[in-house]
């Protein structure tokens, strides 16, 4: 089944102006695409994905260089996977957009703050939540059938420059918890709970009638999720903490 064009409509905030940060080389997880049909085991092994959204961001901003509570902007958006990566090049031979798509959707909201930058004015934005889902889609109706996993922020800012020529780039780290059916597709490494570093580019903009910079404008643009092991606490945090733990149980006893 040739898998037809996904349709996205979508609502996204504020991203990045200047260079993509390197998210740099994530951790190898093997896929198993047979279990999406029933059928025998056709696994092979990735480190990223690339993705392509388009968007739609609703912005607040009192006109001042800061971050204050007047400053928000909230977001909704959808993306389409368009190739699993290994060691920054595509794998060849998946079915990804040729017999299953997958489609993610995402929410977030934050703080912004405005500044004036070599391309000139933009914003600068602060995620405080970021919620996203990623989804099988089987039929090709840019519509999730079966949810493979939920990701929630862990860090995330962003730039834009509507005036420039890069418009922007952006940068989200989340916390991506397979579902049990992710656990199907995702089979290595169990559990699949990871790290999703997401980087991406920004590369246009449209002013939705307001006639406001950045108060309801659409927008598009690509990017590179690379899984990796969520961050483990150093080995000297992990003493710091051994010790105050230590302390407390003294002060019990001694009580």
């Amino acid at each position: 089944m040739k898998l037809s064009k996904i349709f996205m409509t979508a609502v996204a905030a504020a991203l990045f102006s200047g260079s993509v940060v390197a998210a740099g080389d994530g951790i190898d997880f093997k896929v198993d695409e047979g279990t999406i049909f029933n059928l025998p085991a056709d696994t092979f092994t990735a480190d990223s994905f690339n993705f392509q959204w388009n968007a739609t961001a609703a912005q607040n901003s009192d006109g001042i260089l800061d971050y204050s509570a007047g400053d928000t902007f909230k977001e909704v958006g959808s993306f389409y996977v368009t190739s699993f990566d290994l060691n920054n090049k595509p794998v060849w031979g998946t079915g990804i957009n040729n017999l299953y798509g997958i489609i993610g959707t995402f929410e977030a909201e934050g703080l912004s703050g405005l500044f004036v930058g070599p391309d000139g004015p933009g914003v600068n934005a602060k995620f405080s939540s970021f919620n996203l889902t990623l989804a099988l889609d089987l039929d090709g109706d840019g519509i999730g059938d079966i949810v493979l996993g939920n990701a929630s922020l862990l860090f995330g800012d962003t730039n834009m420059t509507p005036d420039s020529k890069s418009k922007g780039d952006y940068h989200v780290i989340l916390e991506l918890i397979a579902t049990a059916d992710g656990e199907k597709f995702f089979i290595d490494p169990k559990p699949f709970i990871l790290e999703l570093d997401v980087t991406g580019v920004l590369s246009a903009i449209t002013d939705n009638g307001t006639g406001v910079a950045f108060s309801n404008f659409s927008q598009a643009g690509s990017g590179d999720a690379w899984v990796k092991n969520l961050a483990v606490p150093e080995p000297m945090s992990l003493a710091l903490f051994a010790i105050g733990l230590l302390g407390l149980g003294l002060s019990r006893r001694r009580r």
